[in-house]
């Protein structure tokens, strides 16, 4: 794994529960010997060579099955070659994963043409939280604790030469707080998300009559904890409203096919 100017410590198993949930807003070592290097590209059928460095393409997260992100190194991310920014991103956050936090976007970096051709991905715990009310604001409810401290962990991707694929151009792992352990990973925002499957089976009990807090209980129940479910509540009330608006409301959608028959006969109204 690779290491910055910090030291990777084990974590209390305390902030990270109450991770804020903008965490997904846009805001090197070597490898010891060469047959190290040898051996990561042995075996690969779509490995490319590029004079003497051999390279990988990722085009998606099904690529990245095989990969060992615990003992991963920069050396061997700069063998990488990512379809886009966003499977740069979904690269960086499942190491995130594996090291005990997860990751934000950050700035980005434009050419002359408007471009995009940079940007970094930062630790969740990068910067600190901004003050939108200042020492005269008035709240409703005292504001959650800020759990960022600043911390300068982050990674650069760069398109590169081909203007095709990105790279990662750089890699910071100093991290200036504690990871989490691995069994508690999943409650960071950053990895808390429902897969098709939970989907799936979330809408097939709200459709039977059963509620969604005993939804989640149930999901709970089969992880054995709340602590086991990679995602919360307020997560599982997300997906039902997105779920909720692809479903039209027949007002809308007679309006909608209305304005259709207008736009195909101009003496409709």
């Amino acid at each position: 794994m690779a290491t910055g100017e910090g030291e990777r410590k084990i974590d209390n198993e305390e902030d990270f529960l109450q991770e804020n949930e903008d965490s997904d807003s846009d805001d090197a070592n070597e490898i010891s010997g060469s047959e190290e290097s040898e051996d990561f590209c042995d075996g690969e059928d779509d490995v490319q060579s590029i004079g003497e460095t051999c390279t990988i393409p990722i085009d998606g997260v099904e690529d990245m099955g095989d990969i060992n992100f615990i003992t991963l190194t920069f050396e061997d991310m700069k063998k990488y070659r990512f379809l886009n920014r966003n499977v740069a991103y979904d690269f960086y956050n499942m190491y995130a994963r594996f090291n005990g936090f997860s990751a934000r976007r950050s700035v980005v970096k434009k050419n002359f043409k408007g471009e995009i051709v940079q940007q970094n991905f930062v630790c969740h715990k990068q910067g600190h939280r901004e003050d939108r009310f200042g020492e005269d604001g008035v709240r409703k409810r005292e504001p959650r604790r800020d759990i960022r401290c600043g911390c300068l962990a982050h990674c650069k991707v760069h398109i590169d030469e081909s203007g095709h694929r990105w790279v990662v151009k750089h890699l910071d792992d100093g991290h200036s707080h504690l990871v989490v352990p691995d069994k508690h990973v999943g409650l960071l925002a950053g990895h808390r998300k429902m897969c098709d499957m939970d989907v799936s089976q979330m809408n097939n009990m709200i459709g039977v009559g059963i509620s969604p807090p005993q939804v989640y209980a149930s999901f709970a129940g089969e992880a054995g904890g709340c602590l086991n479910v990679n995602f919360n509540q307020r997560n599982m009330y997300n997906v039902l409203d997105k779920e909720r608006r692809k479903q039209l409301p027949d007002a809308r959608g007679a309006f909608g096919y209305l304005r259709t028959l207008r736009s195909k006969d101009p003496d409709m109204y």
